[in-house]
This record gives C-alpha cells, structure tokens and sequence, in this order.
C-alpha cells in the first residue's frame, strides 16, 4: 500500500505545480536543460520573420517526451514525436508568417513520469528558394555529422535531383558516408526477394499459386494449403521469426541463420490464422521464399541474385550476405547512442529473403532506373510487381511482391521500410511522378522514417500534413489509469503464475516471475519484461488459462500465439 500512497501524493503534486511554469525564451546556440514532470509541460518561444528555419533539438535524457509546435496565431503547426528516452526530437519550424513560435514539450505517457532533458536552439537560417536548397537544410539540421549519419537521394527521370551525405560509416576508421557506402538494407531487402519469385514465375519455373510444400516439402501439413503467393503478400498465418526469437533470449545482434528460421518454420505445430484469412507480416515468409529460390535453381539464393538481378543491371557492389563476419569494402557499421558517444552494434545475422541485402546508393540508382527502363521486367512480371495480395473474401491487403502498396495523399506510392540493428532504410517509389527517394542511416534512430517522407514532400510538391491532437491521450487519465493498475495488480496474488514455461516450438523456456511488486518474464540471456496488468489472468500481450482445478498451467504471447505450458 506505501507503494500507492506515495503515487498518488505524486500525482496531487503534479496536479497542483501544472500550471506554475513560465514560457522561456530560446537564444541560438544556448542549451536549456529542464526537468519534465508529467502534467507540467515546458513552453518555449521564438521570433521566426517570414521564410526563415529554426532548428530545434531536444535530448531525451532520462524521459520519453514529445513537442508541439504554434505558429503567432497559437494554431496548431506540428506534433513532433519520433523516437524515445535516449535520443534527440529534431524540431523544423518553417515560418510562413512572422512573429513568436511557441514549442511546448510534453511527458509521452510512458514511465517514468518525469526526468531529465535539455533543448537547444541549433540555428535559425533563411530558407532557400529551390527544392534541392531546402532539402540540404532540413537534412544538415539533423546530423551534427561527427557521430553516424544519413544518406538520401532523390531521383526525378531517371536522374539524380538531390543527394546528400552526413556523418560517418565507420567512426573508428574514420570513414565518412558517402555514395559507395554499403547499407544494410534490413527489410527493404524484401523487394529484390519478390523480384527474384515473380522472374521464376514468368520463366514458368514456378507457379504463384502453388504449394509451398512442394518446394519445402518439410513444412508441416496443416490441412489448407499454403501458397507462394500467401508468402509474397504476408498472408500465410506463418509466425513471424523475429517477433518468437525474442523468447528464446535472441536479440538482433546474436547469430541468427537461415538454417534456424527454418528449423523454426517446421517446428510450427499450427498457424496464427488459415491461410488467406488475414493480413500478417512476418519475416518467416520471405525467408521460405528465399529458401525456395534456392532449392528451384539449385544454386545459393546469394550466387543465384548476383547472376540473374544484380550483374545484368551492373550493381556491381550490391549481394546477399549470407555468412558472418565477411569484410568487404565501404562497409557501413550500425551504432547506438551511448552514455558517451555511440556504441557499436554488432552484424551477426545472415538470413535472407526478409533482410540481408547490402548496397550503396551508387547501386540503388540502377536498381529504381530499372523500373523505368524495363530492362529485366517482362509485361507478365510488371503485373505481378504492381498487385497486391487478396484474401478469402476478396479484399485486398496493401502488399504486394515486398512492398507497400497504396495512396500516400493524391499519389500512388510503392514501398517498404527496414529496421535492423542501428540501420533504418526507406525507398519510396512514384510511379506517377517519376519519383523515387531512397533514405539509409546507420544511427539506430527511428526519426529516419519520417525524415524520408519529408525530404519527399519537398520534391512532390505536397499538401504539408495537417497536425492534429484529437487523439492525443490525457496526462491525467494516463497517470490515474496507472495508478488504479497498481491498485488492483495489488489484490492479485502473484505467486500463482510463478514458474516455468516451455514452449515446443521453439524448445526454449521462460521464468515468470516478479520485480517490484510486476510480474515479469525471465530469461538469463534478455532483460526482464514487464507484463502490464489488466484483469485477472490478462497481462497485456501475455494470457494466462486454467486447468480444471482453477491452477494456471499456460500462457499465450498474444500477436504471434506462441503457446508455453507450464513444466514445473
């Protein structure tokens, strides 16, 4: 009960300080380090004249935050909110009118409920007239560029428009980014995997709409069949290996095979869902896919893409990695923020199909020019790159041979998102306007995400989004609605759902047990995961069943359905 009282008198204090806090005036190249408190927002101003930038950056030191932008007429400009506790919100305010800017810096409604974080005004600069000129700024502003960094480019025609490097590939080395740098592509790499499956199909060595088991005739039989095509477009109800490895103390670092997913593959006793009856992305998928490739051409699926993709269209750097460890040359190192400075990520994972693809932008140039040259795309495989997947009841999913597949604003968009160790990668297609942006960074930094849509929007000449905070949750309620889980996890007993869980389809074991009063799983080789209380027997993504006798004796991680029985 301590526990409760001292939170809720954190909350009456929180409550009775909110609205104490003056608006503070920030001067260019002055740091402001502050203490958040969760229903305290922190207001800052600027003067911004008319066509000018201001760069902001606010360090998440020890709270998770997000900032809201206001333009002179205290209307809503931006709702800034990229990543986590750890890492820097970099803040564009672009003024279409003069007079003061109002940034305000709210708690993010994750614990804790209030920390440590600084805010700087980096600059403020006239903006530049041309797209090329505008792009440079926004992406100079968000790199200091002597830690990792970024590469984008942007290609109109067939041609270069914009490119830009920032920060470096390898800090020990002192190797800078640039365009022969080697990227780990991570999931883009699906879309060269899909390439591969429809130029089979078009050489009629395979059918979209054949069994799977007829290639990988290891996989279990789970009474419907389960297409390539359910593969391609992430409708199979195969479990996702990246999401499952997790549980058996596996981390994205660690030495992961494609031997091992497969292995994975056919140790599943059954399905999240039939064949075809719903949308699901999982890695597991396209790995089979590149399985397949290799056991229909009888050669590594790595040898078979550098003869048939990669040499005919001269991408002479980019290839499959397929062992640890190798050394190449311009290779990029992923990194992570650290106490001091970045911390280097390791590259131990050698699957293919769903990630393991490496290229620099020197090559990927050829690869986007490719789709408007048609120079290994037959009429038979264009239409099968361009359609998306469709479900037992005729609806379709918007993904489509290892891309997104659907209407960004007024355009068509085709694309796909990567997230591997400290890579984050982005290409983007338009088919309709001739335009592609490829965006690559080494910094562990999920901001790269949106950093690519806006460098693209510049180049589309886009409607600017239209911020909004309607669905924005209350700090208050967030906090009571904290506090009441506490209250009643408090009336639980949770001894009864301590000990140990095996789960057959991975041959790995979880401890449940408790930390502070949560209930946690255990496992020596990953950090305890906290189970966020609901009701009795429901702990967020974990579920727990009874026997007859009322005895826990099971749980379900709910997203994947893993099934872990009790063994102890």
């Amino acid at each position: 009960m301590g526990k409760i009282i001292r939170f809720q008198l954190l909350l009456s204090c929180l409550v009775c300080c909110a609205a104490l806090r003056a608006q503070v005036k920030l001067v260019p190249g002055k740091t402001v380090a502050a203490t958040l408190s969760a229903l305290q927002p922190e207001v800052y101003t600027i003067h911004l004249r008319k066509n000018e930038m201001a760069s902001i950056s606010l360090f998440q030191k020890q709270v998770s935050l997000y900032a809201v932008v206001r333009g002179p007429n205290d209307s809503l400009r931006q709702v800034v909110d990229d990543n986590g506790t750890g890492h820097k919100e970099v803040v564009n305010i672009i003024a279409d009118t003069s007079g003061d800017y109002k940034i305000s810096v709210h708690w993010n409604f994750v614990k804790p409920v209030s920390g440590e974080y600084t805010i700087t005004l980096n600059k403020i600069e006239k903006m530049k007239a041309n797209k090329p000129g505008k792009a440079h700024q926004l992406f100079d502003s968000w790199y200091e560029g002597n830690g990792p960094g970024a590469a984008v480019m942007v290609i109109k025609d067939n041609r270069i428009v914009f490119e830009d490097y920032k920060g470096y590939a390898n800090l020990d080395a002192m190797q800078k980014i640039g365009p022969d740098a080697m990227f780990d592509l991570a999931s883009v790499s699906k879309q060269f995997t899909a390439f591969a499956i429809a130029m089979l199909a078009d050489r009629k060595l395979i059918a979209i709409e054949d069994d799977i088991r007829k290639y990988i005739p290891e996989l279990p039989d789970y009474g419907k069949t389960i297409t390539i095509a359910h593969l391609v477009h992430h409708t199979s109800g195969i479990r996702d290996f990246v999401s499952c490895f997790q549980f058996m103390g596996l981390t994205p670092e660690d030495v992961v095979t494609q031997e091992m997913v497969l292995r994975f593959a056919i140790n599943q006793k059954h399905l999240k869902f039939a064949p075809g009856e719903r949308y699901s992305y999982s890695n597991t998928n396209y790995s089979l896919l590149a399985s397949l490739v290799a056991r229909v051409t009888k050669q590594s699926f790595a040898s078979w893409m550098k003869e048939n993709v990669f040499d005919p269209l001269q991408m002479n750097a980019t290839f499959f990695k397929e062992k640890a460890g190798g050394l190449y040359n311009n290779k990029v190192v992923s990194y992570k923020p650290a106490a001091e400075g970045f911390e280097q990520r390791l590259q131990n994972n050698t699957v293919v199909g769903s990630q393991g693809c490496n290229s620099n932008m020197n090559d990927l140039l050829k690869w986007l020019n490719s789709f408007n040259t048609k120079q290994l795309i037959t009429p038979g495989m264009e239409q099968m790159l361009a359609s998306k997947g469709v479900l037992n009841d005729g609806k379709q999913v918007p993904y489509g041979f290892g891309n997104n597949i659907a209407k960004y604003k007024s355009f068509d968009k085709i694309d796909h998102l990567g997230l591997f160790t400290g890579f984050r990668t982005s290409i983007a297609r338009f088919p309709g306007e001739g335009l592609a942006v490829v965006y690559l960074s080494n910094d562990d930094n999920d901001a790269s995400y949106g950093r690519a849509t806006k460098i693209g929007d510049l180049f589309l000449d886009a409607r600017p989004n239209i911020p909004s905070l309607a669905r924005t949750p209350n700090a208050e309620a967030v906090l009571q609605e904290m506090e009441s889980n506490t209250r009643r996890s408090a009336d639980i007993p949770l001894d009864e759902y301590m000990g140990t869980y095996f789960s057959p389809e991975l041959g790995s074991s979880l401890q449940i047990g408790t930390r502070n009063g949560n209930l946690v799983i255990i496992h020596p080789r990953m950090d305890d995961i906290q189970l966020p209380f609901v009701k009795k027997d429901d702990f967020g993504f974990v579920k727990f069943s009874r026997d007859t006798a009322g005895k826990i004796n099971r749980f379900v991680i709910e997203g994947e359905m893993m099934d872990f029985v009790r063994v102890d």
